[in-house]
């Protein structure tokens, strides 16, 4: 991608990012008005502080990502030959993990056990596990996300983590900042991410590690 192109796409992000922000913002600022605070109930209060930490979590949600990507942006990926198919194993058990759930399931789609492809391990996982966990809410309570990979040329890896039966008609703001995040630490390493709703469906394209004999 051009850099023009990326840059236009981080001021994108993030002023998508800034108006989701400013929405949990106004919440707040009228939950923690002070006037009537003396006749507030110990009940009352509790609820007040349920309420508002869900709208500081949602702030917080949409400040890591703004930050990260500008992060991703500002900092050069580093690119090493890393087998792929233990990666998605990493990726597909932490969120399972994180959900307590087999919320994934792991397919092979390809013989060469030792396919290896050449990425920042760090960016590429980090893309896997949100874009998995994010398709993990789509998903039907019964219908596990299926992750698989396959060579589709000499020089291109495909990874696929999909939903058959499920979609989604649309992403809410902290979802969609996420979703940016994840394209954005596959492009910053010359790869393709794509993201179809319906049905939910992340297509990463990365370069294949060539080894010479």
């Amino acid at each position: 991608m051009a850099r023009g192109s990326v840059f236009e796409k981080l001021c994108s992000n993030l002023a998508e990012g800034f108006h989701a922000a400013a929405q949990p913002l106004t919440i707040l600022r009228g939950t923690l008005d002070s006037t009537g605070a003396d006749r507030r109930t110990l009940r009352d209060f509790r609820e007040l502080i349920a309420h508002s930490s869900t709208e500081v979590r949602r702030l917080c949600t949409l400040y890591k990502c703004m930050n990260e990507l500008v992060l991703v942006e500002s900092v050069e990926a580093q690119l090493v030959a890393t087998p792929i198919l233990p990666l998605l194993a990493s990726a597909a058990s932490g969120v399972n993990f994180l959900l307590k759930k087999d919320a994934v399931r792991l397919t092979s789609m390809t013989n060469e056990t030792s396919l290896a492809v050449l990425i920042d391990r760090e960016r590429t996982l980090k893309a896997l596990t949100s874009s998995l966990r994010i398709a993990s809410t789509v998903s039907r309570m019964q219908e596990p996300v299926e992750l698989f990979a396959s060579p589709i040329s000499s020089s291109t890896v495909q990874v696929v983590l999909q939903t058959v039966d499920s979609s989604t008609c649309s992403l809410d703001a902290e979802t969609r900042l996420e979703i940016a995040l994840a394209e954005a630490n596959i492009c910053s390493q010359e790869a393709l991410f794509s993201l179809t709703l319906q049905p939910f469906r992340v297509q990463i394209e990365l370069q294949r590690a060539q080894f010479s004999t």
